[in-house]
């Protein structure tokens, strides 16, 4: 699901996925190490940049199983953020370069 900038509406849905079996079972794996709810690793997100999160997902990391999510700041800045979703410490956070050009 995706948000607009401010938060206050839904841009996007939930979208269907036509995963494979193998993807089903990397996405079960993935769910099976975090150890870290969602709404943990959203706070921990917004604890590291104040902001809204519009983005959040599992993925793997080398070899770490980490929530990565987009935190939009209140200039309106797009920040990646991942968390460690076994510990739930901040791991890496840094201005996303696509981030849209304002200037028109």
């Amino acid at each position: 699901m995706h948000t607009g900038a401010d938060g206050s509406a839904v841009t996007a849905g939930p979208v269907a996925d036509s995963d494979d079996a193998d993807d089903l079972a990397e996405n079960a794996a993935l769910l099976q190490a975090a150890r870290v709810s969602p709404s943990d690793a959203a706070s921990a997100m917004t604890g590291a940049v104040a902001g809204t999160i519009t983005e959040l997902g599992l993925d793997e990391d080398r070899g770490t199983v980490v929530w990565e999510g987009d935190v939009v700041d209140a200039q309106g800045v797009t920040h990646s953020v991942r968390v460690d979703a076994g510990s739930g410490d901040v791991v890496s956070q840094a201005v996303d370069d696509r981030t849209p050009d304002t200037d028109d």
